[in-house]
């Protein structure tokens, strides 16, 4: 279907990426109530409440990102976390949205806050998978001014995954609390911890354990027993040879 305005036609989308987007959307908001009940149900062991949830689903050759924030936020520093984000992920921003919920209707989930700043946006050209890792700077360093974040990654298990399961430096203590479906990480900033460092996309290869002392000094005994094989065999071979040299009888001089 399409509409007409002041004589011009404008194609609307077409359905089955409208059906998409909304399926997706929907999921994200089921994501992040699931998220928040469980931060408040008394009979699990989970974080302390973030001051943000970060959510990113890509979407083909765009991602998708929401951040929802504990509380309210000025617009100004929604956007510029925004933009920060998009920089680190190398992408541009094709939309954003910035908006505030009342959540006045869920005062016992949240009875401090009963207003929060939502933020959405697309992405086009980023990434944050870095070949089996995933690059978190844009995470850490892009909503900088908040101390606790969750940061959720909506792919499925990654085959080989070798990003940070744990990280704790330079102020900044990173954990993976799921890993796939989504990747789930929980992220604490010390007040000092500015400039935030450069995050590895990788865990950091830890070396091979060392070999103790009376390793290292006693050799293996197979190839000794090999040589000693072998030379056992030379000196039969050798003394076979000459026992014959002195069975054969002499020629007369």
């Amino acid at each position: 279907m399409a509409l007409r305005r002041s004589g011009v036609r404008i194609p609307s989308a077409p359905w089955p990426l409208v059906l998409l987007r909304r399926w997706i959307q929907a999921g994200i908001a089921s994501v992040l109530l699931s998220i928040a009940i469980s931060h408040t149900c008394p009979g699990q062991t989970t974080p302390s409440r973030p001051e943000a949830i970060v959510l990113v689903q890509p979407i083909g050759t765009v991602i998708q990102v929401v951040v929802t924030y504990r509380g309210s936020i000025d617009d100004t520093v929604a956007r510029g976390h925004a933009q920060a984000f998009a920089r680190l992920a190398g992408g541009r921003i094709s939309s954003l949205t910035v908006k505030r919920v009342d959540v006045s209707d869920a005062r016992k989930r949240s009875p401090d806050h009963p207003v929060q700043t939502s933020l959405e946006m697309m992405l086009e050209g980023g990434s944050l998978l870095s070949g089996t890792g995933i690059n978190l700077q844009p995470v850490v360093a892009g909503l900088r001014g908040l101390r606790s974040l969750e940061f959720l990654l909506m792919v499925p298990p990654i085959p080989g995954f070798d990003g940070l399961r744990r990280y704790d430096s330079d102020g900044v203590h990173i954990e993976l609390i799921h890993e796939g479906n989504p990747y789930r990480y929980t992220i604490d900033i010390k007040p000092g911890a500015h400039p935030v460092p450069v995050i590895p996309a990788h865990a950091p290869v830890e070396p091979a354990p060392r070999a103790s002392p009376q390793q290292q000094a006693t050799p293996p005994r197979t190839p000794i027993l090999i040589v000693a094989a072998l030379g056992v065999g030379a000196g039969l071979a050798v003394y076979i040879v000459m026992r014959g040299r002195a069975d054969r009888p002499q020629g007369r001089s």
